[in-house]
């Protein structure tokens, strides 16, 4: 059983073997770039000192300050860290300027080589350390960064509207998976093979490739079957049939601008439908539901039924703001009540 200490864990994925690749790689760079010419010396980087500077980093994110100054303070009339017992500010950010992963000569594989082998290493030991449960989810992750980079994505009304864009495929909180994604280029395990076709699979767009590829990555327990829930940035019915082809299920909301989406299930925007009005369509062997809530909701799903209960739920759900389309349907619903417990999907 795996020691869960802070420190053990932390050594799960900061191996030895990592810590001394980038202890080599940040001398080779500072190396190559002359570091302290011009300015202060620059001394070959240690693993204990590395794994110090680590730990600031991670103190840094505990506890947030304005500026890197902050935490160097020495008046008592503000917070005073301890960091300074550990490191000098000017090796800080020495090291700060110089740490690399890999080696500088190092050949370009993907536009995020430059993480690794610590990128795999991490992924890898991901998977080994965790089994996911039978539902995961596939999604979006950023990264916030603001400097300057090609790679970096900016997403309008995100939490996190601009920065590195990584999709994952977790479970109950824990990242079993992920594919980094850039701006300019696209990956190359979509294209080198890595990515498993079969002869009866359907032609997919680049986001329904790096889904499946996601899906790849779960384990093959042949007792265990997954089901894999996602939005409608990523569902399709092309995806949903091909992971159905792999005894994965897949379910999720979907744009009804979709392929293949029938056009039966295409509600006008200004449609008069009652609340909890449902149709479907297979398409594929992919169910393709309407439903109606505050509006229309469109959704695929490859292990539901429409006339089956158990995919319902109860909520407490709270009273919509009425508009022209949708004041009949409110009041229908809800009366003169602000909340109400309704079953949905």
């Amino acid at each position: 059983m795996t020691d869960l200490h802070p420190v053990s864990i932390f050594r799960l994925f900061m191996t030895d073997l990592m810590l001394d690749t980038i202890v080599e790689s940040t001398n080779a760079y500072a190396g190559a770039k002359f570091a302290g010419a011009t300015g202060r010396e620059w001394v070959d980087l240690s693993e204990a000192e590395l794994v110090i500077w680590i730990a600031i980093v991670i103190y840094q994110g505990l506890y947030s300050m304005p500026y890197n100054e902050n935490y160097w303070n020495t008046d008592s009339r503000t917070p005073v860290h301890e960091i300074s017992r550990h490191m000098k500010l000017l090796r800080y950010e020495q090291i700060k300027r110089y740490l690399h992963i890999s080696l500088p000569e190092g050949s370009s594989r993907d536009f995020f080589d430059k993480l690794e082998p610590l990128l795999s290493h991490v992924r890898d030991t991901s998977k080994r350390l965790y089994t996911p449960s039978s539902n995961v989810s596939v999604d979006e992750m950023m990264i916030r960064f603001s400097g300057r980079s090609a790679h970096t994505i900016r997403m309008k009304n995100k939490p996190v509207p601009e920065g590195y864009k990584v999709l994952a495929l977790c479970d109950a909180g824990y990242t079993y998976a992920f594919l980094p994604e850039s701006r300019i280029e696209s990956n190359v395990e979509l294209s080198d093979g890595t990515l498993t076709i079969h002869e009866d699979d359907f032609p997919l767009s680049t986001t329904g490739k790096k889904v499946m590829y996601l899906a790849e990555q779960l384990p093959k327990f042949q007792n265990q079957k997954f089901d894999i829930y996602m939005d409608n940035f990523f569902s399709s019915i092309p995806l949903f049939k091909n992971l159905r082809n792999r005894d994965i299920g897949a379910c999720g909301t979907v744009r009804p601008n979709t392929p293949k989406f029938p056009t039966s299930l295409k509600s006008a925007k200004d449609s008069r439908l009652n609340w909890n009005e449902k149709g479907a369509e297979i398409v594929d062997d992919v169910l393709a539901m309407l439903w109606v809530d505050n509006g229309p909701v469109t959704m695929l799903s490859t292990i539901h039924s429409l006339h089956s209960d158990e995919w319902l739920v109860e909520k407490n759900r709270k009273r919509p703001r009425e508009n022209k389309k949708n004041s009949t349907r409110v009041r229908s619903v809800f009366g003169d009540k602000a909340r109400a417990i309704l079953s949905i999907p």
